[in-house]
Formats: structure tokens, sequence, C-alpha cells
């Protein structure tokens, strides 16, 4: 794309720009960018906003603090959240930590808490998704079963089990995010549905939209945090 080309484009979606403006970021003439245009440079570019930012696949080796510096897929993952970014205890002298400051001479790369948004959110998304794809395997399997001359499988059990994990994992997550009064992501009527059950083990009831409503029973029973598989 030319930059008068993206210039264009930028200006149509509804953000006014030169192509003098665009070359001036390329010849690294102007030292900033906002966030809004970082976004709408990678909608005209239909690529992923993070990749404008960090180059992951090229190899280059990018700054994330003044004088430390990581590949571009572990800058991304620390940018979103995916991975913590954490101070190296000890003074730099020391010998216990001497091997590793020369690589990152005082911040290491860590797994973000259990409890992170980050990694609730995520791990909802994970457990939504295994809980959906079973929930389809199983209603192909109800199919066959009353298909005449069906014969019973080993793996029969194991994917209502599959199923039934994915659902208390997603029920631990939606709780967790209620808890601590963020918004709870959308998901289909079926699976509104299919977690009345858990969500009465987490002492919680939901409307016809997902939210979540104390019931009053059980909701301090548990230990929320720890289910994040």
């Amino acid at each position: 794309m030319s930059a008068q080309r993206l210039a264009d484009t930028l200006t149509a979606m509804g953000m006014p720009y030169t192509r003098t403006q665009v070359t001036n970021l390329e010849a690294k003439r102007r030292s900033t960018i906002t966030v809004s245009e970082i976004l709408m440079f990678a909608a005209a570019l239909r690529v992923a906003p993070g990749l404008l930012l960090f180059p992951v696949g090229t190899g280059e080796q990018v700054p994330i603090l003044p004088g430390v510096t990581t590949d571009a897929w572990t800058a991304i993952k620390i940018f979103s959240g995916e991975v913590a970014l954490t101070r190296l205890t000890g003074a730099p002298g020391d010998p216990a930590q001497r091997e590793l400051a020369q690589q990152n001479p005082w911040y290491v790369t860590a797994h973000p808490a259990a409890d992170a948004p980050v990694t609730v959110y995520r791990s909802h998304d994970t457990a939504l998704a295994g809980w959906v794809n079973a929930a389809d395997r199983e209603e192909l399997r109800d199919i066959e079963r009353g298909t005449p001359g069906y014969t019973p499988r080993e793996a029969d059990p194991v994917s209502a089990a599959v199923a039934e994990r994915h659902l208390t994992v997603l029920a631990a997550m939606r709780v967790e995010m209620h808890r601590r009064g963020w918004s709870l992501p959308p998901i289909p009527q079926q699976a509104i549905e299919a977690l009345s059950g858990p969500l009465s083990e987490w002492g919680y009831r939901q409307d016809d939209t997902g939210k979540l409503i104390d019931a009053g029973s059980r909701a301090d029973a548990h230990q929320v945090s720890g289910v994040t598989e």
C-alpha cells in the first residue's frame, strides 16, 4: 500500500491523514504515535494492532524497558498481560543472579497470577470453546445413540466428562469475574442454560442474559481463583 493510499484510507475511515504524515512516520521524523492512530493504522492495513508495535516472526529484539530487550513474541505477551514482567530480587552483582542478569539485567518474565484479569478472561474463553466443542460432539452422539444398532463406545462417558469439566471451569471464571466487579462476556443461550447447575454449586443463579445473582447459599464455599485450567 502506498503512502498516499494509506492516507486516503485513514481519511475515509474518519481520521484525516496526509501523505506527508505517513512518510514522516516511515522516515522516523516523528517520535510518537497515539493509541488511536495505531488502531486505525492496523484496521487500514488489516493486521493486529500489536504487530505494529512488536514485529512477531522477524527475529528482532525489541525494547520493553530502558536497557531491557526481548524477542517480539514475548514482548507482545507482556503487552497483553499474558506474561508478567517481574523485577529480579537481589543486587545486580549477586552471584546467584549474575548469569540471568547478563541476559535481562533487572527484569524477568513470569506467569501472571491466576486471578489476573487476562488469565481469568482467557481461561473463560478456553473453557467456553472447549465446552461448545464437547457439547456439539455429545449432540451428535445423542443422534447416533438413537440410531438402531448403535454400539456404545468407550469414549462416550469420557466425552461427557470433558464437557462437564469445561463447564465447571466456565462457571468458576464467571463467578470470579462477578465477585471482582468485572463485566461478564456474553455467552450462547445454550451455555447459559447449561451453567445453571454448576453455578448453583457456587451459590449463584442467573437471569436470562447470564447475569449472576447471589442465591445466598454456598457463595463462599469454594476457592474460585484456584480453578484456571
